[in-house]
């Protein structure tokens, strides 16, 4: 009996946990300061394809060739990118600076662009 309430209890306990386990580091990790610098610009990739493709295939094919060559650009697969986001995307902390970074990378860009007009 006394066994039976730790295992219920072992198991309560672990269905309590957050769900969120953490992915081991990629062999090829990227810093938080590349990946800022990827995501800031596939944001602005995406808003400038959205603004300009109204058909829904263009617009899925532009994305992904852009993005493609904006991760050669960088030196980096697709794979290893992917493996980047799953590796940061299960520390959520450090992927909420990394978001707040972009934020704040694209604020600036548009207050540079505000000056300039």
């Amino acid at each position: 009996m006394k066994k039976g309430l730790i295992l219920i209890a072992l198991c309560i306990v672990a269905a309590c946990e957050s769900g969120i386990y953490t992915v081991p580091a990629p062999k090829k990790l990227l810093t938080k300061d590349q990946m800022v610098s990827i995501l800031t610009e596939l944001t602005i990739i995406e808003s400038s394809v959205e603004l300009n493709y109204v058909q829904h295939q263009d617009y899925l094919k532009t994305i992904k060739t852009s993005g493609q060559k904006l991760l050669k650009r960088h030196k980096i697969s697709e794979k290893d990118f992917e493996s980047n986001m799953n590796y940061y995307g299960s520390q959520q902390e450090i992927m909420q600076g990394i978001y707040s970074s972009v934020l704040d990378s694209l604020n600036l860009r548009s207050g540079q662009i505000s000056n300039e007009k």
